[in-house]
């Protein structure tokens, strides 16, 4: 008895996997954005109300020096406040979970800090 070897149906490429995976979210976000610009065009939307799509891309591509400037910058700053969180919060988690003394003072004394930061903000917007 011969046995003839089937060969398994062809899987897709690993583009064609993504295409369809991705492809109806991209659909959908090329839809949004044609219909905003469409909107913006049609209704004669000034730029600094709501600029379209395609005035948003040529900003980018104008000041893209500049956006990536201060990209850096707010990296930096990102990662400085991670690291400060960081630095500040684990050792007061450690004393506050070994001390049951920098707990009962450092509690109250949080949430006056808290609550003085949160006034201080809403005085600055206006609320």
């Amino acid at each position: 008895m011969t046995t003839i070897a089937v060969p398994s149906p062809a899987t897709p490429g690993k583009l064609a996997s993504w295409i369809s995976r991705n492809g109806p979210v991209l659909a959908i976000f090329a839809l949004v954005f044609a219909l905003w610009e469409i909107a913006v065009r049609a209704l004669q939307i000034p730029d600094y109300i709501l600029p379209s799509p395609s005035v948003i891309v040529v900003k980018i591509v104008v000041s893209w020096q500049l956006l990536l400037e201060n990209a850096f910058v707010t990296l930096q700053e990102i990662l400085l406040g991670f690291g400060l969180s960081v630095v500040i919060a684990i050792p007061l988690a450690i004393a506050v979970v070994y001390s049951r003394i920098f707990e009962r003072v450092a509690f109250p004394f949080m949430v006056v800090l808290c609550v003085g930061l949160a006034l201080v903000l809403l005085d600055k917007v206006g609320i």
